[in-house]
């Protein structure tokens, strides 16, 4: 579908009486939407976390589902890249806003209200693919795959392409350098070099998202495609179709505390753990594992835990937290057939360890746990709330997180197709878990971006 680009005149951030929302959020309307976990005693870390909205961004008819986020100016400031798909998952307009002021930077296609829903990933990514310093948008437009100049919109690249599910920055080491790009495909994953010529192309079965993980050491990722472990020339490692239905997301990490990497998969069904040679450690008690991460949940341990979102047919949204050895250790009542899971590092400066962030539950706003499902914050985003039968309850909204402001915290965006809220913690995190870092973290989070999170 021909895309045309046009600059439309500049739009302001329409700053919303932001922290009021929250105050009454957190005090009235959202009293009868609180998971029962949320019933717990609240963290300890709560008197670390002090979330304030820094920005309140109106989409107006741009808006979309699918964001992207990438340095699109050569600067370290990021911008958002808001993408609009028909009924048939073609793309019909992109538009770039700077952050945090929302400006329009530039925009292809023409914005639509009734383009802002899509049931599953987009194959579209931000990355700096021709090297010149600014991140350029990469996307399938139905019959080619396309590299957007992410300075002004413009084509830079393309080449005609079999349709992917979705994209992913593969940061492979064979071309000196640049990564490649791996089309994902239902049935096939094919490997692109920096010129967007195919190097290699396998057939293999359907999942979400893939994921590069260095399973010998070596310093060049492999590949887990679905359940198929490639090399990086396409070579399989190992098939472990008898797992489930598909891969939904995966995550690594070195989970027995013992130098050696582990391997986690939400199945659709019970979630696993392997090792990178592909044995099955154990498995998890999950009617449909749609999320799983592994972190430093608990800091009375060397060992990680794996959290996982559990899509239950009669209670969805439970979520479960088990120890290296497959125990659990908790679960929660149920956030909603349609609830998400991530794990984010650096909401608190220097902590040692890690929280959970549950977003588009139908009950609650996006929330964070701490590792023993306690409190530590709750996120209103009153774009997303409606009142049913005398209930708040909330619409579909996505959430990301990455170090935006490059103080060594991360930064929570919460958006929907009508508005993009920023979340900081303004508490200094002094004391006992010490003080912002001078360094910036890095942004993996924004190179590979999708709806099924594990690693992401």
């Amino acid at each position: 579908m021909a895309l045309h680009f046009r600059h439309p005149p500049t739009r302001v951030l329409l700053y919303l009486c932001a922290c009021v929302f929250v105050a009454l959020a957190q005090t009235t309307e959202l009293s009868n939407a609180t998971p029962k976990t949320a019933k717990r005693k609240p963290s300890s870390l709560q008197a670390y976390s002090a979330a304030q909205v820094v920005a309140a961004i109106s989409l107006q008819d741009f808006g979309s589902h699918v964001v992207r986020y990438g340095q699109l100016s050569g600067t370290d400031s990021v911008s958002a890249v808001f993408v609009q798909v028909n009924k048939d998952r073609e793309v019909t307009c992109i538009t770039a806003i700077s952050l945090p002021d929302g400006k329009v930077l530039w925009q292809r296609g023409q914005p639509h209200k009734r383009n802002f829903r899509t049931t599953g990933d987009i194959p579209v990514q931000v990355h700096d693919w021709n090297g010149d310093g600014f991140d350029d948008v990469i996307y399938y437009d139905s019959r080619d795959i396309v590299v957007l100049s992410g300075s002004d919109g413009a084509v830079i690249g393309s080449v005609p392409s079999e349709e992917p599910y979705s994209l992913y920055i593969y940061p492979t080491n064979q071309f000196g350098g640049p990564p490649g790009l791996i089309l994902h495909g239902r049935s096939f994953n094919a490997l692109l070099a920096p010129d967007l010529s195919v190097v290699w192309r396998v057939t293999n079965g359907f999942s979400h998202f893939p994921m590069s993980v260095d399973v010998d050491y070596d310093g060049e990722p492999e590949l887990l495609a679905g359940y198929v472990l490639l090399t990086s020339r396409g070579q399989t490692i190992w098939n472990k179709r008898q797992l489930g239905i598909h891969n939904d997301a995966a995550s690594y990490g070195d989970v027995t505390c013992d130098g050696a990497i582990e391997i986690a998969i939400a199945t659709s069904g019970k979630g696993a753990l392997l090792s990178t040679a592909g044995d099955v450690l154990w498995r998890g008690d999950e009617n449909h594992a749609q999320h799983i991460t592994i972190g430093s949940f608990s800091a009375n341990t060397c060992e990680r835990q794996i959290a996982t979102m559990d899509r239950d047919k009669e209670i969805s949204g439970i979520l479960r937290m088990y120890d290296a050895r497959g125990r659990i250790l908790w679960k929660s009542s149920g956030h909603g057939n349609r609830a998400m899971l991530s794990r984010i590092d650096n909401w608190i400066a220097d902590t040692p360890t890690s929280l959970l962030l549950v977003s588009r539950s139908f009950s609650a706003p996006p929330t964070l746990y701490d590792g023993s499902g306690k409190l530590v914050a709750r996120l209103p985003f009153p774009p997303a709330l409606r009142h049913e039968n005398g209930e708040a309850k909330y619409s579909f909204h996505f959430a990301q997180h990455f170090d935006l402001n490059k103080d060594g915290q991360e930064e929570i965006l919460i958006s929907n197709e009508d508005a993009l809220w920023i979340y900081t913690n303004t508490n200094p995190s002094i004391g006992m878990l010490g003080g912002k870092t001078s360094q910036s973290l890095p942004n993996p989070r924004i190179c590979n971006s999708t709806f099924y999170t594990g690693m992401q």
